[in-house]
């Protein structure tokens, strides 16, 4: 029998019946088994296949603590979250879209890291884009062997280095992800270190996306919907005091830089 972690696994669906799966299968494949696994579904207007998904996979794993909950309206993937979040039962929560996956350790190197660097409160580590989930292992590296880089509130100013399916967190910070549909994750992760909390990003491999940066679909791809809510995110950011009016300025301009290079990048991949 696998070792069970002291982590609930929060993952958002919304019409996601395709991926889902592929997801899921990720986080029963764990070296460590989380707590509780923590399914939300965001009110999916697919005739139920996404819900029944979420319920067939309950079914046949009958050994694990899977919890679906099934919410009356859309809300987005942050407010999804929080509503998972709110009934987590362990120590540390951990993310997971729907249409990414997890390398089968990354409970178990994530975990153990944090248990020896207990100052930390958020930790995120580096994400791949893949075509199909890689078979080679990370057996060989020791927690010795694994560096990491302490966050700062300017390291995310510059960019968000913290992908949402990368980021474990102790689950009694007092924040949540906001109302807003789109760079809530960004957003969120500011807010908690300009609160005061200490963020580290391992620098290994643990997740993967299954779509390139920036392409036509999902939000990411809605590139100037996106660039909107992080200039937002920013001027909530300077509202909140957590950055100057010198730093907003600085940091609004090097976001539409980014916007532009997103834009190239996008057209030369066509």
């Amino acid at each position: 029998m696998k070792k069970i972690a002291d982590v609930s696994v929060i993952v958002p669906c919304y019409r996601c019946s395709i991926t889902i799966e592929r997801a899921l299968d990720s986080i029963v494949a764990q070296t460590l088994q989380p707590n509780e696994i923590i399914l939300i579904d965001d009110c999916s207007n697919d005739a139920n296949h996404t819900l029944d998904k979420l319920y067939k996979f309950k079914e046949s794993f009958s050994d694990l603590t899977v919890k679906i909950i099934a919410l009356s309206e859309n809300v987005g993937a942050g407010q999804a979250r929080n509503a998972g979040w709110n009934i987590a039962n362990s120590t540390w929560v951990a993310f997971l879209d729907a249409d990414d996956a997890w390398h089968p350790q990354k409970l178990e190197f994530q975990l153990n890291w944090l248990q020896f660097n207990s100052d930390i409160d958020l930790c995120g580590h580096l994400s791949l884009f893949v075509k199909s989930i890689p078979e080679n292992s990370l057996s060989h590296l020791t927690l010795i062997s694994i560096k990491s880089r302490n966050i700062h509130l300017r390291d995310m100013l510059i960019s968000n280095c913290l992908p949402t399916r990368t980021v474990m967190m102790r689950t009694n910070i007092p924040l949540r992800f906001g109302v807003q549909r789109n760079a809530e994750d960004y957003l969120l992760w500011m807010q908690i270190i300009a609160s005061g909390f200490k963020a580290s990003c391992l620098q290994l491999q643990l997740a993967f996306c299954f779509r390139p940066e920036y392409s036509f679909g999902g939000l990411s791809g809605q590139l100037i919907t996106h660039e909107k809510w992080e200039l937002k995110t920013l001027h909530s950011l300077y509202l909140d005091r957590s950055i100057n009016f010198f730093i907003f300025i600085i940091a609004s301009s090097w976001s539409l830089v980014k916007f532009i290079r997103r834009i190239m990048i996008r057209i030369l991949n066509r």
